[in-house]
């Protein structure tokens, strides 16, 4: 019996020497990195830039006038790459991006004024 408990005494000390003790000041959970995100500043689109000049109704289609240029419905514009999702009475739809912007015929004969 003593044989045995000195066997595992030694036993117990000899892994208790082999192992490293780890330092009681370092965190047990691993350091999260803080990560900077930026935020990327979208572009605007320019409505200053578009003159909505006229509205023309076909049979089937609607046309805009717009900076003396023809468009319909899914055409771009190509000056400020912008998107015609929809051509109404008195105003346009246009996809910019992520944005959807309105122009209205209205607001134009303000501006003039």
């Amino acid at each position: 019996m003593r044989f045995f408990l000195c066997i595992v005494v030694i036993l117990k000390i000899g892994l208790c020497l082999g192992e490293e003790r780890k330092n009681p000041f370092i965190p047990a959970l691993p350091k999260y990195k803080i990560k900077e995100v930026i935020k990327k500043e979208e572009k605007r689109l320019d409505t200053e830039s578009i003159k909505l000049e006229g509205i023309v109704w076909g049979e089937d289609k609607a046309c805009a006038i717009i900076n003396g240029e023809v468009y319909k419905k899914g055409d771009k514009i190509e000056e400020v790459e912008a998107e015609i999702l929809e051509i109404d009475k008195n105003s346009i739809s246009l996809k910019y991006g992520r944005e959807i912007y309105k122009i209205s015929m209205e607001s134009e004969l303000r501006k003039e004024r």
